[in-house]
């Protein structure tokens, strides 16, 4: 009866450190009892893009088909802003923003790899509650080395911020609109008569002609017929 009741002891005993291990993965168990578990963070990032137009115009989410669109060879502005959420100071955040086709780097934070086109810094020591802003600058390509069969494309702008353990992400969209340059070709200039024109003149000035030996041919046949 005594073994039974140790068995069932130590088996309780495992079983409730089982769980309490499976529920506190991340943490770590200190000498003389207890647990030191690390503060969860809370956080998120919003991608933004700018309006086009003269000066630069408003940041938004995304463009539509229908909202204003950019041009070829244009420069287009997105801004990052990323916030802590929660209540603790999170020691290190790493931001990666991705470019889509046709777009170059031009300028931003942190160091860009042009073979997978992203851009990559980090945020240290972001306070609770707090918020920071980053700007970053592509440039669109020349409108040749765009899709031809397309006048308007949309283009996918995606960024991602991520601790140890939790990843958030968020992306803007805007649209492109090439510019079909259609040739004014001038009125043709001629040179030369056309084909018809000198047998016409000729015609013209031959009219005269035929009615005066038309009227003598009928004075003469009058002349004939009073001799009889």
């Amino acid at each position: 009866m005594k073994k039974l009741f140790t068995f069932l002891t130590v088996f309780a005993f495992a079983v409730l450190l089982f769980k309490v291990q499976s529920a506190n993965a991340d943490c770590t168990a200190l000498y003389g009892g207890g647990q030191s578990c690390p503060p969860s963070y809370n956080f998120n990032i919003n991608k933004l893009v700018q309006t086009p137009g003269k000066g630069g115009g408003l940041f938004v989410d995304n463009l539509s088909i229908n909202d204003p669109k950019y041009g070829p060879k244009a420069n287009v502005t997105f801004k990052l802003i990323v916030t802590n959420t929660g209540s603790n100071t999170i020691p290190t955040l790493t931001v990666v923003d991705t470019l889509p086709a046709y777009l170059s780097f031009v300028s931003g934070p942190g160091s860009y790899n042009s073979g997978n086109k992203t851009l990559t810094f980090t945020i240290s020591n972001l306070e609770a509650g707090k918020t920071t802003e980053y700007l970053i600058v592509a440039k669109l390509s020349d409108a040749n080395m765009m899709p031809s069969d397309q006048a308007t494309i949309c283009l996918i702008n995606y960024a991602s911020v991520t601790d140890n353990s939790t990843q958030n992400s968020d992306s803007s969209q805007f649209c492109v609109q090439k510019q079909v340059l259609g040739k004014v070709f001038p009125a043709p200039k001629i040179g030369a008569t056309p084909p018809t024109g000198p047998e016409m003149v000729g015609l013209v000035g031959l009219i005269p002609a035929a009615l005066a030996g038309f009227a003598i041919r009928k004075r003469f046949n009058t002349f004939q017929g009073g001799e009889k």
